[in-house]
């Protein structure tokens, strides 16, 4: 194209855009949602069993969740400060094992709980980050399972 026919094609590209009908769209901005379930029953208090149950509400998550959360739950009290509070709500991913020293949702003996896991040659314990509270020693005995990492 020369220099006129050039101009020209600018021109029609600039009216095709003012049109909207063929601007670029800005998906940047959108907010993506996505539905997950939030448990009623808060970590280290309740029966342990949330998991299986239906004691939950389906809310919607945006982009603030990590795309790995499976489902949210509450906190209740304070062994897990200072990184997490009473009431606080955290994201968990499901699974059914974690590695030595990651933070996880657990059943132990009919409770809930919110702890790290310790898995190592000390033994198996789910160890609080405030040093107020004792490690809980898991054994062959103990009912246990693990229901998911937490996230956030």
């Amino acid at each position: 194209l020369n220099e006129e026919g050039i101009q020209k094609a600018k021109e029609y590209i600039d009216l095709l855009i003012k049109s909207g009908d063929y601007a670029k769209e800005d998906t940047s901005v959108l907010p993506s949602y996505r539905e997950i379930r939030l448990f009623d029953l808060p970590a280290s208090a309740g029966t342990g069993e949330f998991l299986d149950s239906d004691n939950f509400e389906m809310i919607e998550v945006g982009n603030e969740v990590a795309p790995e959360a499976d489902f949210g739950i509450r906190i209740h009290g304070d062994s897990m400060e200072p990184r997490y509070h009473n009431e606080e709500l955290v994201w968990i991913e499901q699974t059914e094992q974690l590695n030595d020293g990651e933070i996880g949702i657990f059943y132990l003996d009919g409770n809930a709980y919110i702890k790290k896991f310790q898995n190592n040659r000390k033994g198996t314990y789910l160890i609080s980050l405030n040093k107020k509270y004792d490690p809980i020693p898991i054994t062959e005995n103990s009912s246990f399972k693990i229901f998911g990492r937490v996230l956030s």
